[in-house]
């Protein structure tokens, strides 16, 4: 199998490299894929240098899209269009290239296993796709019009080549999704969202997980939540934004040291530069988390089982009367609800660590 994996960076050229070398030495150890292309993409006004270039086959510059209504509510949304922008950018290369997949992300996300990245790929219901990706499921007590609002994320994204093509998924200039008409409620992952409504053909996307399983940067089941940090034990993947907290980092190094990357040139730079902060850091389900204050863990036991004795008391108590008088609310909006009730709300599970 021959694969096209894509990063999609602002200025974080240095997390590329990392993770770069990290695909690199797997595939050469373990023999995972016949060939690996990688590539990063952005359009800041500093490319990679040579040395953050070193395990890339090419670095693209995409430009922002112009005459886009959204670039003039703010210039944030320039970085959106380039994430999209960057996804048909991945395809085209892998194309080029005769790759049979391309998984695209962000300079900030990596893998850790090939392996189980390619168990992914050789799911049936993946080959069966034309575009597999992550979508999260928001759930509430009020979601009486359906089970859950999708969130449509931009990390390992799977583009499947040969269905892609057949279905000209991007044969495109400016699709309509680029001028959303909500892009406000969710930036670039509700426009993810519409243009897979738009280019996608009817049972050619595949949600491949709801993310019910990923853990936050303290171990706690976190869900969609992507910041600080988030980690999928089922695929290794990890989203660590150390723009955004940079104690990150400290945690992100006992990642690189617990999945065996340590001694890599770069990966062993890295370390000695943030790793070996043992008394921030502990092991959680066999991963490694920040420690916790006694307070914290009290405060959020407390948040966490009340919420969810106020849920049982609306559900049995007001809720399910509701569904059973004449107001026709549907119960099939609680499935979600209660499947992800292990889940802490996304203010919770996205709190920093606090240094002390």
């Amino acid at each position: 199998m021959k694969i096209t994996l894509a990063w999609n960076v602002w200025n974080n050229h240095d997390d590329v490299l990392l993770g770069s070398e990290i695909v690199r030495y797997d595939n050469k150890i373990n023999s995972v894929f016949d060939k690996i292309e990688l590539i990063s993409q952005g359009g800041y006004d500093i490319p990679p240098n040579i040395q953050q270039q070193k395990y890339l086959d090419q670095y693209y510059h995409i430009s922002e899209g112009k005459g886009l209504n959204m670039l003039e509510k703010h210039p944030k949304y320039a970085g959106v269009y380039r994430v999209l922008d960057g996804i048909k950018n991945a395809y085209y290369h892998a194309l080029k290239n005769n790759s049979d997949y391309a998984v695209v992300t962000n300079g900030d996300a990596w893998l850790f296993s090939l392996e189980k990245l390619k168990g992914l790929l050789n799911r049936a219901d993946v080959s069966g796709s034309a575009i597999s990706a992550r979508v999260g499921k928001m759930t509430g007590m009020l979601l009486n019009y359906g089970r859950y609002a999708p969130f449509f994320d931009d990390h390992f994204l799977v583009l499947n080549i040969r269905k892609c093509k057949k279905y000209s998924v991007f044969n495109y200039e400016t699709p309509k999704a680029y001028n959303a008409n909500f892009a406000d409620f969710g930036g670039v992952h509700y426009m993810l969202g519409c243009l897979m409504d738009e280019r996608v053909p009817q049972g050619m996307f595949n949600s491949y997980t709801d993310m019910n399983d990923c853990i936050n940067h303290y171990g706690e089941q976190s869900g969609l939540s992507l910041l600080p940090l988030q980690y999928q034990a089922s695929f290794n993947f990890l989203h660590a934004n150390c723009k955004q907290d940079e104690s990150l980092h400290h945690l992100r190094a006992e990642y690189i040291r617990h999945f065996g990357f340590g001694e890599l040139p770069e990966c062993k730079k890295y370390y000695h530069q943030y790793g070996g902060e043992l008394n921030m850091i502990k092991l959680v389900r066999g991963i490694p988390c920040f420690k916790k204050s006694l307070k914290d863990t009290i405060f959020i036991w407390l948040v966490t089982n009340l919420n969810q004795f106020y849920a049982f008391i609306l559900k049995k108590g007001v809720y399910r009367k509701m569904i059973n008088s004449d107001r026709a609310l549907d119960f099939s909006s609680l499935i979600d609800f209660e499947k992800n009730s292990h889940i802490l709300p996304i203010s919770l599970a996205s709190r920093r660590y606090k240094i002390k």
